[in-house]
């Protein structure tokens, strides 16, 4: 084996905090930056002339100016104005959201200039590689289970700005499952349950182990648009229902940044408090000069909840059902995520397991970067130990993949041709045919969705083939190749190279990763 020189690393980035940990001298190190924290939260501050401070130092320049403080970044990668999670959080954001006119995405606006969610991204991915001390060969990255082709791509993009040699993409939970093995040698055969919960989101991962260093992803489930975010949601709406009691609903219509930016801060703060106590206090009186502190309770803040647990109760189930599992096939549970500590979660999940089988000894929140950075070590050939050199993993795409094509009556429809649940490199082939004489181009439209419904689904590109030879309609013919690649990213090619091929969008152009 020849080793590859440079120092490999993992980094989890999170919608409100990330982490990175390198390989060295044959142990996984997980890095803490000059406070001595090994958790950097995931905002960027921009000051007036231009000066950027990243983690805590931006949060804390943030409670003066909150409207040159960014965050909530991974919520707004492929993220557009008329998304329902732009207008969810959009009166509750500090910055200004500006669309991008061509594309629709989101973008951050301060001082007439327009900063993309990639590029406030690659300011925090440089702030963990300083922590390095090191030059960095090269870097796995985590991402959601649920992420979109799309929001795959802006990841890369962000960290292409950041200088990142990105090995390649693993899902938070499969990172997870990695991880864990390290301090847990698995019995061949058992099956994992990985509840990972962050700010933007929550994945569900039922993982097969085999000889302690093969994971394969059996299915994968959970909710791109529901995390910790809406467990602070909440408790925001619960704040605004009291001041609105005591100083009337005007005074509230137009809350200062500070404010927005202040009870933000606070629910977060109420549900750590929470966590390991009965009651929070809660000091309104700080929102507003005639409101007064008030105490929410934990009975009252599951009440408040049971929307959001209903729904992460109603995604336990399906996912279970859809594979005809039953809680004593799963021999570990694992939680994962910062929001996994609250305690209805926990509760919720005894509804379903064993509590003798929950994960004891593990660091919710640097398990992730642990696993990516032990498959960094195998992909940069950094390691002798079979349990890095053996390391085998399978994940699967999260939602289905198809074209749109026209049924007999000419309506619009959405053709599956990759299944979710879809293991990654898998290839396949459609055939195209002109419809018309002499006809000079034709078109594909590739969408991403779990919906049958074609409009539900989201456009992720189009393949459009030019200069095409005349013929009879039905006479000529071409081969699309479509591919899901190593990160679960869609790549498409054709087997015609005498025709030009030209992208409508970037998403699907190959990259070196």
């Amino acid at each position: 084996m020849s080793k590859k020189s440079g120092i490999f690393a993992g980094i989890d980035f999170g919608n409100s905090n990330s982490c990175i940990a390198i390989y060295k001298y044959e142990k996984v190190e997980v890095l803490a930056g000059a406070d001595g924290s090994r958790i950097t939260p995931s905002y960027v501050y921009i000051g007036e002339n231009g000066e950027k401070h990243v983690g805590k130092s931006a949060k804390n320049y943030g409670h003066k100016k909150p409207e040159r403080l960014f965050y909530d970044i991974k919520r707004l990668f492929a993220a557009k104005t008329s998304d329902q999670i732009c207008k969810k959080y959009k009166n509750q954001w500090t910055f200004d959201i500006k669309r991008d006119t061509e594309t629709g995405y989101c973008n951050y606006n301060i001082d007439g200039k327009i900063y993309t969610p990639e590029e406030i991204s690659s300011e925090v991915l440089k702030k963990l590689l300083s922590y390095v001390g090191e030059d960095v060969a090269g870097v796995v990255l985590t991402v959601p289970a649920f992420f979109s082709t799309e929001q795959k791509n802006k990841i890369l993009e962000a960290a292409e700005m950041a200088g990142i040699t990105v090995l390649q993409l693993i899902c938070e939970p499969t990172a997870a499952a990695i991880a864990y093995g390290m301090e847990h040698s698995y019995t061949n055969g058992e099956v994992l349950f990985v509840f990972d919960i962050g700010d933007e989101s929550f994945d569900i991962s039922i993982i097969k182990v085999v000889n302690n260093t093969n994971f394969e992803v059996i299915v994968l489930g959970g909710d791109s648009h529901l995390g910790g975010r809406d467990f602070d949601g909440v408790i925001i709406d619960w704040m605004l229902k009291k001041l609105e009691e005591k100083v009337g609903k005007n005074n509230l219509k137009k809350l200062t940044p500070i404010k927005k930016f202040l009870m933000t801060e606070m629910a977060k703060e109420a549900i750590v408090v929470l966590n390991n106590n009965e009651s929070a206090t809660l000091q309104l009186s700080e929102v507003h000069s005639d409101a007064s502190d008030v105490t929410l309770t934990r009975t009252e803040f599951e009440e408040l909840s049971k929307g959001l647990v209903l729904q992460i109760k109603e995604s336990i189930v399906q996912i279970l059902k859809c594979r005809a599992l039953n809680q004593q096939e799963i021999n570990h549970v694992l939680l994962i995520g910062g929001s996994s500590k609250i305690p209805i979660i926990t509760k919720l999940l005894k509804e379903f397991f064993d509590e003798a089988k929950f994960s004891k000894s593990c660091n919710a929140e640097e398990l992730v970067a642990m696993g990516a950075t032990r498959l960094a070590a195998k992909l940069g050939k950094q390691s002798t130990r079979s349990d890095i050199t053996d390391l085998v993993y399978k994940d699967k795409i999260s939602l289905n993949v198809g074209i749109e094509y026209a049924d007999k009556n000419g309506e619009s429809m959405f053709k599956t041709i990759f299944k979710k649940d879809t293991p990654y490199n898998q290839e396949q082939v459609i055939e195209m045919k002109t419809t018309q004489d002499n006809q000079k181009e034709c078109e594909i439209a590739l969408y991403e969705g779990l919906y049958d419904e074609l409009e539900k689904n989201t456009h992720i590109g189009s393949l459009k083939l030019i200069n095409l030879p005349p013929k009879k309609a039905g006479e000529y013919s071409v081969d699309v190749i479509l591919t899901i690649d190593k990160n679960g990213i869609l790549e498409v090619k054709t087997n015609d190279l005498n025709c030009a091929v030209q992208y409508k969008t970037q998403l699907l152009q190959k990259r070196k990763t």
